[in-house]
Formats: structure tokens, sequence, C-alpha cells
């Protein structure tokens, strides 16, 4: 089984959820630092529109900066895809908490966007929730970008 056969995690992005306000972006590709490059890194396929991407990566900073809220979006994502076709109904509220230290963002949509790799095509998800039905999520695919 080749690498690119699952589907896997390129960017996830994610605006005024919980304790983000502006758009914060977890990037998978590798960067052209070139030090470890034989251990982190691979290239999912041959074609040169594809990235390289990380095996692994890490995400750290300051105490309250975020990162516990990353994973809590990473995870409201998960949880919409596998279970919003079960478990609610189209016209069902969804039950997102936007950022809520400023009117504008208590206002505000809460966005995320998933940017993945399937089968040498990539899909990239927009998805805005905003306590108003299931569906107002968009899906694009580009064989071959």
């Amino acid at each position: 089984m080749k690498v690119y056969d699952w589907a896997m995690l390129i960017e996830f992005s994610v605006t005024n959820f919980r304790s983000i306000m502006e758009r914060q972006t977890l990037n998978l590709a590798a960067s052209a630092y070139s030090e470890l490059e034989s251990l982190n890194p691979f290239i999912p396929d041959q074609d040169d529109s594809v990235p390289r991407l990380l095996r692994s990566t890490v995400v750290y900073g300051p105490n309250a900066s975020g990162k516990s809220t990353l994973i809590q979006a990473l995870r409201f994502v998960k949880s919409q895809v596998l279970n919003s076709q079960k478990e609610s109904q189209a016209g069902d509220a969804i039950d997102v908490v936007p950022f809520k230290l400023t009117a504008a963002s208590r206002a505000a949509d809460s966005e995320f966007e998933v940017l993945r790799l399937l089968l040498q095509s990539r899909a990239v998800y927009r998805g805005v929730a905003d306590c108003l039905p299931i569906g107002t999520g968009t899906k694009v695919v580009s064989p071959g970008v």
C-alpha cells in the first residue's frame, strides 16, 4: 500500500472558535529547511504539485495561547464529519462556541477549513458553523492538483 492511499491532513484552519478569534492555521507541509529532511518529511507521490508532508509535528506555545483550542477545533470538525449525518437532521442547530470577547465575534460565524490529500487528489472542505442548520459547508475536489 502506498502512502497516498490514505487521506492525509495537509492544512487545517479555524476562525472564531472558543479562544481563537482570528484565523489560525496548522500546516503540515514541510518547510524548505533541509537539515532533517531524511527523517521527517515525505513526498506522497512524485507529483510536483503535492507538497512534502511531515510525518509528525509539534504544537507548542505559552500557556493560554490556543493549543488546546486548536485540538478542540480538530475534534469538533471530526465529530461533524463522522456523526452529523447519523445524529443530526437538516435544520438542527450546531453546538459551536464562538470567540466571546467582542460583540462582532459573538455574532459572527465560526469557520473551519480542512485541506487533505486523498488518492492523489486534494479535497478542500470549508465549513461555517453559526448555530444554524447543518449543511452550510462546501467541498471542493481538485484531482491531481
